[in-house]
């Protein structure tokens, strides 16, 4: 279901009503690293909800910067009713951090936000209420804009058409990783067996809305509720193409988790393509000279059946340890 609510406010509020006691309780997942300057600003945009959640538990994969002193600032209950829980990680990856996260909270829903991203009022009470309407829903995610603190908002991403990545849409998020992972709001008994990958830098993400998508249907809110900041530290505005390597791992993951459950001629024709997605992106890195990320791919595609050359492997995996990454605005 595709759902247009009231149009967010981009100003943010001071004060926040309490949560309504009659709603299902939220915890906020807030992984972070070296994100110091932007964590505060993360916890604001969610204190400033008209319907806050019982809890922030912010995991620190391993930061080095001031961020535990900018988490400290706040106090274990920064609002009535909303505790905060700080937890200091040794430094294994994004998705360690928020599987940690999710372990240590205790809401029946699950809202995550990165610290570099922000809220806007009224985002929670937006997809609360469409979560109400729809109960069957597993899971709600929204529209978004990019910003930057040397342009403020310069972009948007709105799903066209709006209803893609909405009901059942395991298959549109096969083609496309259609969710922000900042702006979704899940029920926690629908988390995949294991969470998000810890494997993956980066692309965990597609690998658990794979999963959801598989399981439930969800709801798609074409507001922008979600401030998606762009920056040079960002794992996915530094990697841009590259990540297409670790989609494809997601996809064939996800589809031989699920074969047993998909008919046998289309479990077979998924893996297909997806085998076949991750060779092409594969081989893109090896010809651009991105001997790390293609090891990755060639590793991947050896682990899921399909061989490649061995001088190309070899070739990848010698230079990947010799060669600097190539520049990443070619990338």
């Amino acid at each position: 279901m595709t759902v247009t609510a009231t149009s967010p406010s981009t100003t943010p509020e001071t004060e926040a009503a309490p949560t309504h006691p009659s709603r299902p309780t939220v915890s906020v997942i807030m992984p972070t690293y070296n994100y110091g300057r932007y964590v505060g600003g993360a916890i604001e945009s969610v204190l400033a909800q008209s319907h806050r959640p019982i809890e922030i538990v912010v995991a620190d994969d391993g930061s080095t910067d001031d961020t535990a002193e900018r988490v400290a600032s706040f106090g274990s209950e920064p609002a009535e009713g909303v505790s905060l829980t700080y937890l200091k990680l040794e430094k294994s990856g994004v998705g360690k951090a928020r599987n940690t996260a999710i372990d240590a909270s205790t809401g029946p829903l699950l809202a995550f936000l990165d610290a570099d991203d922000l809220w806007l009022p009224g985002k929670l009470d937006a997809q609360l209420d469409a979560m109400e309407r729809e109960p069957d829903a597993g899971f709600c995610h929204t529209a978004y804009t990019y910003f930057n603190d040397e342009q403020g908002d310069f972009d948007e991403y709105v799903i066209d058409p709006p209803d893609r990545f909405a009901g059942r849409c395991f298959d549109a998020m096969i083609d496309e990783c259609g969710v922000l992972t900042s702006s979704l709001l899940m029920r926690r008994e629908l988390l995949c067996d294991g969470g998000f990958p810890v494997d993956m830098p980066i692309a965990e993400d597609h690998y658990v809305f794979l999963m959801l998508s598989f399981a439930t249907s969800g709801i798609y809110l074409s507001d922008k509720w979600v401030r998606y900041r762009k920056h040079a530290q960002q794992a996915m505005h530094r990697r841009r193409k590259r990540s297409k390597v670790y989609s494809g791992i997601a996809r064939l993951r996800a589809v031989e988790q699920l074969r047993s459950q998909l008919p046998g001629e289309r479990a077979t024709a998924l893996h297909a393509s997806a085998l076949s997605g991750l060779y092409d992106d594969t081989y893109d890195r090896y010809w651009r000279a991105d001997y790390e990320w293609a090891s990755v791919g060639f590793k991947a595609l050896r682990r899921h059946g399909r061989d490649v050359p061995f001088r190309h492997r070899l070739k990848s995996a010698v230079c990947a340890r010799l060669c600097p990454e190539p520049d990443d605005d070619d990338t």
